[in-house]
């Protein structure tokens, strides 16, 4: 089956999914004390969610893969890995992972000590909750079994929680097998395999009887124990 770069297939996603625009409210509204500048945006993709939730305040907005010229004056690019990342120049005082940091719960204590080299103050985790459909798709993949990382929280080492607000994002689609590919391509960043989709259609399928799903999803608000 023939692959879509990732990018592309996250905007797609996103024309379907109402999630960063309730990720971006409920930054502004109830956790405008945690942004802190400068703001290091984790895995930023296109910059939209900064755009949305922070366009006034000084952001650097971290890819792997390089974006275009950010729509906010204040926001800066910088194309590059965060587990391999040299704070000197950075100095950020909050750093923002919008379901980024799953893919550092490989290797928790890399991801816990650059934590603790930026010298950041605040971290604020956006990841999907581990219930709900999206638990229900990756328990029945494991059963094929299909590896791939969790998209679900994980919490930094040698920081401590100080509050978590749930929320719900809406992703509606035209039809199951759109919607399987999102899951498939964005959520769950495996590559778009036949045998996959069949298997996430067929649960979204037995699960809605029309293409439109609930998202369980969270914003956890850590301080660093450098800050």
């Amino acid at each position: 089956m023939d692959q879509i770069p990732y990018s592309e297939a996250l905007a797609a996603f996103k024309r379907d999914c109402n999630e960063n625009a309730v990720i971006a409210g409920l930054l502004r509204e109830q956790f405008r004390g945690e942004l802190i500048e400068p703001v290091l945006d984790v895995g930023a993709g296109s910059g939209e969610l900064a755009t949305l939730a922070f366009p006034d305040l000084t952001a650097i907005l971290l890819d792997l893969e390089a974006y275009d010229t950010p729509a906010s004056s204040l926001h800066k690019r910088r194309t590059g890995d965060f587990m391999r990342l040299d704070f000197t120049a950075l100095k950020p005082n909050t750093i923002i992972f919008c379901h980024s940091a799953t893919y550092f719960g490989l290797d928790m204590q890399t991801f816990g000590s650059q934590l603790i080299e930026s010298g950041a103050r605040v971290a604020l985790i956006i990841s999907n909750e581990n219930t709900g459909i999206l638990k229900d798709i990756a328990d029945q993949l494991r059963t094929i079994p299909i590896c791939f990382v969790d998209p679900f929280h994980v919490s930094p080492l040698r920081a401590t929680l100080e509050r978590k607000v749930s929320f719900s994002a809406q992703l509606a689609c035209a039809d199951f097998y759109t919607m399987a590919k999102h899951v498939v391509r964005v959520m769950l960043d495996l590559p778009l395999d036949a045998r996959v989709l069949a298997v996430v259609e067929q649960q979204l399928r037995s699960s809605t009887t029309l293409p439109k799903i609930e998202i369980a999803e969270a914003i956890y608000c850590y301080r660093l124990d450098n800050s």
